[in-house]
């Protein structure tokens, strides 16, 4: 199951947490950031968030209920 998390009124889904020593300069979060496929790192106390922003929904066609008994 994918985690969420709200930061900031923004919803990501974490791809991945990595502890913060595991990477000894800025430039290795990034390269690691592009390798897994991550849009967005953020950092929590002492672990990396990689994660994937969950953009606004668009709602492409509206189907009520009562159009919805009308066609069956």
């Amino acid at each position: 199951m994918k985690k969420l998390y709200k930061h900031q009124g923004v919803y990501y889904v974490i791809l991945k947490e990595v502890s913060q020593h595991m990477f000894n300069e800025l430039n290795q979060v990034k390269e690691y950031r592009d390798l897994i496929g991550s849009n967005h790192v953020l950092k929590d106390r002492n672990k990396y968030l990689f994660c994937e922003i969950i953009e606004d929904a668009e709602v492409l066609e509206y189907v009520s209920e009562d159009n919805h008994d009308e066609e069956e």
